[in-house]
């Protein structure tokens, strides 16, 4: 019922997880970061694309977008690049030069290792990434990607093991950009999850508060709103969902967090697509330790995520 087949994009492999009776399909980068380049699922007969991919293989290393990528072992920001960790001080590289910050992980371009399995209702890509330590992050870590294609749903599970022999800070992300067909965002409405906005200053680091959110509490079109927004949506340890919906279609996309207290959602200019991107911690969670976890030797931490058509 499912196929794994492998093409070319530019440069990189695509590896194509394919639903052969429905037509369901995902697309995966491994050599960039694990990348969810696209994703089909069906409704009511038709097909629909959910994510914004690249559209040419240059666009990849090019444009600083991180569409899909898997942010680890920070989501969002390190202000300045600077932290300090167990009396120790250190620098990130800041590569987003608009900002001096240190911005979304350091494996979201890494060579990941691949492997494919399947049954009669799922398809299953894994990849591994085997992170040595930079200067500025001298942490071991693997971390492992799982995705899972079955009908009308792709899920994603995250888990990064600490194979050092210290202890490291740790958070992870993930910052797909859904859309719902061809349709502009502003023709949609949404629906967030319950939670409290995290207050920012100048250079997009948090102040340390979290002020009260009303709007989207139920589903509102989004219109010309605009959102680089960061919440707090501690579900304690439960599901929190973020809607997507075309009423016009009557069509409903359904993002799912676990073991992610946070949620960063962010518009681009084009609005051609919304960025939602669950997190374990807060940015610049190496400072303030908004969510941070410390990981010991031989620890781990696992986060889900889920994409569902209805």
């Amino acid at each position: 019922m499912f196929s794994l087949e492998k093409e070319t994009f530019g440069e990189y492999e695509l590896y194509r997880l394919k639903n052969d009776k429905t037509g369901e399909h995902c697309t995966v980068i491994p050599d960039f970061g694990a990348t969810l380049q696209s994703l089909v699922l069906r409704n009511n007969g038709d097909l629909y694309e959910l994510i914004e991919a690249y559209e040419t293989p240059s666009e990849v290393t090019e444009i600083q977008s991180f569409r899909s990528s898997h942010l680890i072992p920070f989501p969002n920001r390190v202000d300045r690049g600077l932290y300090q960790f167990n009396g120790q001080t250190y620098r990130l590289t800041p590569n987003w030069a608009d900002e001096d910050n240190a911005i979304h992980g350091l494996i979201f371009d890494r060579k990941f290792d691949v492997k494919f399995e399947q049954t009669e209702d799922v398809a299953m890509l894994t990849l591994q990434h085997d992170f040595e330590g930079t200067p500025g992050f001298p942490f071991p870590f693997l971390t492992t990607v799982m995705y899972t294609l079955r009908k009308g749903q792709l899920s994603c599970s995250v888990l990064v093991h600490n194979v050092g022999d210290q202890s490291m800070p740790m958070g992870i992300g993930w910052h797909p950009y859904f859309k719902l067909g061809d349709k502009k965002i502003n023709d949609l409405s949404l629906k967030l999850p319950e939670g409290r906005r995290i207050e920012i200053g100048e250079r997009m680091i948090p102040t340390g508060k979290l002020l009260d959110y009303n709007q989207f509490r139920t589903a509102a079109p989004i219109g010309q709103t605009p959102f680089d927004t960061g919440f707090y949506v501690n579900n304690n340890g439960e599901e929190a969902i973020t809607t997507l919906y075309d009423n016009e279609r009557d069509v409903t996309l359904l993002i799912s967090q676990k073991n992610c207290p946070y949620l960063q959602i962010f518009i681009p200019a084009s609005r051609k697509s919304i960025a939602i991107e669950p997190m374990t911690c807060a940015p610049d969670a190496f400072n303030n330790s908004l969510g941070l976890e410390t990981l010991k030797s031989g620890e781990h931490i696992e986060t889900f995520y889920g994409v569902t058509l209805k």
